[in-house]
């Protein structure tokens, strides 16, 4: 005689359907919290670089002009003022990639503003041809400098990021006008 196959009682069933949902919910919000959680990258000295992830970007540096960037190598750069104090050492730009992310960051020492009517914004700049793209407007860190920080993937945007070699930084009216202002603040070249 063959055994017969006994059916799952109802309410064990609906409890075990429970419990696999509910598995799967959680695992699915801890995968989509590590996938989207800030990273910020340190690069240890010496020729050879370590990447150490930390899970939060400060936004006090330990000293004046720290930034930090995702990904390595990088580049750096400094920025010049334009206009009263032109070829003064205004801040740092830095840029660099891990994987497919990139990553632009700004730090400057500009002049306090009226944040209700103006603001500061950062700007890549194709050399040679009228294209340039925001990267997005500054923001007042707790150290008494400006920040900027723009990230992007590379697949999902312009493969050619690293032909936008000059850095903007210009003060905008708070007009509603995306175009950028002809003054500039800040000028520096990767």
């Amino acid at each position: 005689m063959r055994p017969t196959h006994q059916p799952m009682d109802p309410k064990k069933r609906r409890w075990m359907f429970v419990f696999v949902l509910g598995l799967i919910v959680i695992v699915s919000v801890i995968m989509w919290m590590r996938r989207n959680r800030p990273y910020s990258v340190s690069e240890v000295e010496g020729t050879e670089t370590e990447t150490v992830v930390e899970e939060v970007v400060p936004t006090v540096a330990p000293e004046p002009f720290a930034v930090e960037t995702v990904g390595l190598p990088t580049e750096q750069i400094d920025l010049s003022y334009v206009g009263d104090q032109e070829g003064a050492f205004g801040g740092l730009a830095r840029r660099g990639t891990e994987g497919d992310l990139f990553t632009h960051v700004v730090v400057a020492d500009l002049q306090a503003i009226d944040m209700a009517t103006s603001y500061y914004e950062g700007w890549l700049v194709k050399p040679g041809v009228v294209d340039y793209f925001s990267t997005g407007a500054m923001f007042a860190r707790e150290d008494g400098k400006w920040g900027l920080v723009y990230e992007t993937r590379i697949s999902s945007g312009r493969p050619d990021l690293f032909d936008f070699t000059k850095v903007v930084v210009t003060r905008e009216d708070r007009d509603d006008n995306p175009a950028p202002s002809a003054a500039h603040v800040l000028e520096g070249q990767f």
